[in-house]
């Protein structure tokens, strides 16, 4: 299932991408199925609660909502792109994010690998105002670092591992 995306992934800096990976001994149907829990989200995101059908599928829309003290970032984000893998060959999923303050997409693929599944988890975070031709650069690294960091959390917390360390 593809659907139209919400956002032209062309137009995030390839500096804003972070990419994490975990080869994990579980089947890639049971890694997907974590993977598209929304509760799994939830318990490596600080702050976070995720608002939406606590299983992702496609065109599934969802949110997740951030809380620091009175200040509230709300998340809006879709399933754009939905195939679960198979024994033999990779499922991928696309969540694109289309908050008024950030945007950004998630490429995430799970691989079928001897002894369990490799996952791999690529993302990217943008402001959703213009950003000064100046600036780009340093808001695409920082974007990279903390959705690095970020989403190994979720990642981890999905699959029950831990960051390599």
């Amino acid at each position: 299932m593809t659907t139209t995306p919400d956002i032209d992934a062309a137009d995030l800096p390839p500096t804003a991408w972070a990419t994490v990976r975990r080869t994990v001994p579980l089947a890639p149907a049971a890694a997907w199925q974590r993977l598209t829990t929304l509760s799994a989200h939830e318990a490596g995101a600080p702050l976070t609660t995720m608002h939406g059908d606590p299983m992702l599928g496609p065109d599934a829309r969802f949110r997740a909502v951030t809380r620091v003290g009175p200040l509230t970032l709300s998340d809006p984000m879709r399933v754009t792109h939905w195939r679960p893998p198979t024994d033999s060959e990779a499922g991928a999923l696309v969540i694109d994010k289309s908050g008024r303050v950030l945007r950004g997409r998630a490429d995430i693929q799970v691989r079928p690998v001897a002894g369990g599944c490799e996952v791999v988890w690529r993302e990217a975070i943008w402001p959703a105002v213009h950003v000064p031709a100046l600036l780009r650069r340093p808001v695409a690294l920082a974007s990279r670092a903390g959705s690095g960091w970020l989403f190994a959390r979720v990642l981890d917390a999905a699959l029950g591992t831990e960051a390599p360390r």
